[in-house]
């Protein structure tokens, strides 16, 4: 009996061995093109995972995986773990690679740097990288500071050396815990700090002659060409398209666009597909040119100029099809509808936060039975609003101040709201002013509150029922999410894990 159980398994197992080898040797024209699908699969993983100890035990496993695969008789299968592997290897790497200082804290400095580049942005302002000038080093000995001017300030072209009283700091993080991360975006661009200037801007230097002025030259040309032409939003989104400078169109516009899924338009900008229908026309040009029965008879640069046209929607295309062609081609391509539903369902039954706060405690969001969101002061920059916005499903624009519902009490010096949750009710207090409030009148109202955030840090006697969040927590925890029913709280900090754009 025990022996024939044993020849069941056995003959199951080689059946099902079989039944692999059968199925590889259908798909095998397309195993390949699932191997960046794994390397891909790898760097999102390193991403993925907040903290070094998960990282690397996603390591071992990749590794693992690879050995036993390997052992098994499935090559394909140990070429994808190692390749996962790879993937956690490169990113590490890259992170390890691209280290520079960052500031540690906000600054008022006087910075002497020389400008890389120059973006105009909405409303006449300007965007400025800098880096350090001869004989000169950035505060925080940062490498790059990014900068913004006001719209008073003169224009400032690349290349030029300024000199500037700045206030900087440290290039913020998610705005809402597991969002956009600002600060990992600046990391891989080499910013140590961002700022605005304060007063006049001075110009040291005039930008030396060059290749790379003269590009920049052409490029701010455009830009201002066709802005004067075009004026308003549809000239900033005009030029976005030639020049890839995003910065000057309005924000209401660029999140209609993001909220129409028409982002990505900008992001490959026409300056890139330009550069490739030019090169493909004048390569073209070159070879017909070679051929002088046709360049006697036919218009060679138009016909030049028509492939390299072709060249932008090619690309497009072989992206679509390397991923069409990526898709298994047999009945088992079918089994991708079970994780697709799955992810809609989860999509669909996902919880979105009740209270939204800033990282500095000076904003505080609460999510409305209507969906709107209410905040806690008048006014509230457009990044933030549109961030929140994302993070619980709701219209930017449908935003409201706190101050202006029955739920709410709002004076300059805070705002106390009483919110209804599952048939309980949640007392959330904010400070709003610069004034400090007398104990006497504070710490009933501290006592008497479920939550406390503050932009500032509070003293020991403010005792919240349940949290207390003032500038001292949200130091170590960033942007913080609240689910009131499940009393489940997240944060920036913990999704950003020990990054090393993360400050800590």
């Amino acid at each position: 009996m025990v022996s024939r159980r044993i020849e069941e398994k056995q003959t199951a197992g080689q059946a099902l061995i079989a039944g692999w080898h059968r199925w590889l040797d259908a798909e095998r024209a397309h195993l390949p093109l699932w191997l960046p699908v794994a390397l891909a699969a790898g760097i999102a993983l390193w991403f993925a995972l907040p903290w070094a100890p998960w990282r690397q035990a996603a390591a071992c496993a990749a590794a693992a995986l690879a050995i036993g695969f390997l052992l098994a008789g499935l090559r394909p299968l140990a070429w994808m773990a190692l390749l996962l592997l790879a993937g956690l290897g490169v990113s590490e790497l890259r992170v390890a690679l691209n280290h520079h200082p960052v500031l540690a804290g906000r600054v008022f400095a006087t910075v002497t740097a020389r400008v890389e580049s120059a973006e105009p942005l909405a409303f006449g302002d300007q965007r400025l990288v800098l880096v350090p000038a001869a004989g000169h080093s950035l505060p925080g000995g940062t490498q790059r500071l990014r900068l913004r001017l006001r719209g008073d300030q003169p224009q400032v072209a690349a290349g030029t050396i300024i000199s500037a009283r700045a206030l900087l700091s440290p290039p913020s993080g998610m705005a809402v815990p597991g969002g956009y991360d600002l600060a990992r975006r600046a990391w891989f661009d080499g910013i140590g700090g961002t700022g605005v200037a304060l007063g006049q801007v001075a110009i040291v230097a005039a930008p030396p002659p060059g290749p790379g002025l003269w590009l920049a030259g052409v490029r701010s040309r455009l830009q201002a060409l066709i802005t004067s032409r075009m004026p308003g939003e549809a000239g900033a989104v005009a030029a976005a398209f030639v020049t890839g400078w995003q910065g000057a169109i309005p924000p209401a516009t660029a999140q209609a666009m993001r909220d129409a899924g028409l982002a990505h338009l900008l992001s490959i900008s026409g300056l890139h597909i330009a550069v490739v229908v030019g090169s493909v026309a004048l390569m073209i040009r070159w070879l017909l040119g070679l051929w002088p029965w046709l360049v006697l008879r036919v218009p060679v640069p138009t016909l030049a100029l028509a492939a390299g046209a072709l060249a932008g929607p090619a690309f497009a295309l072989g992206a679509a099809g390397g991923l069409w062609l990526a898709l298994w081609r047999s009945r088992a391509r079918w089994w991708g509808l079970a994780p697709l539903a799955g992810a809609v369902l989860l999509a669909w039954s996902a919880a979105v936060p009740d209270l939204l706060i800033s990282s500095d405690g000076r904003h505080l969001a609460l999510r409305l039975p209507d969906g709107r969101l209410a905040h806690s002061r008048e006014r509230v920059g457009d990044f933030l609003i549109d961030n929140w916005a994302e993070a619980v499903g709701s219209d930017p624009a449908s935003a409201v101040w706190l101050g202006t519902l029955p739920l709410a009490r709002c004076s300059a010096e805070s705002c106390v709201a009483d919110v209804e949750r599952d048939g309980r009710r949640w007392r959330v207090l904010a400070t709003t002013g610069r004034s400090l409030i007398p104990r006497d009148r504070f710490a009933p109202a501290c006592a008497a509150a479920d939550i406390v955030v503050s932009d500032r840090r509070l003293p020991d006697w403010c005792q919240p029922r349940w949290l207390k969040l003032d500038a001292a927590a949200l130091a170590h925890t960033g942007a913080v999410a609240i689910w009131l029913d499940a009393r489940r709280v997240t944060t920036a900090a913990d999704a950003a894990g020990d990054r090393p754009w993360q400050p800590h």
